[in-house]
């Protein structure tokens, strides 16, 4: 797997990624649901990330 940038292509909709994006501090990263062309971090109470520039698709889940 390898960081896509936003610039080049967005995830499809309801899909889990990891996200990276940069704050004053430096990068960050995070969890993510991307749905209705906004990446959302916590599905409980919904905070949209605006800073975020690249995503990754997740592993698939252990199968043992």
């Amino acid at each position: 797997m390898k960081w896509i940038n936003i610039k080049d292509k967005l995830p499809e909709n309801e899909t889990g990624v990891l996200i990276c994006g940069k704050s004053t501090v430096g990068s960050f990263y995070d969890l993510a649901l991307f749905n209705e062309g906004e990446f959302i971090v916590d599905i409980d109470n919904p905070k949209r990330v605006k800073k975020i520039t690249h995503w990754m698709q997740l592993p698939d889940p252990p199968t043992d």
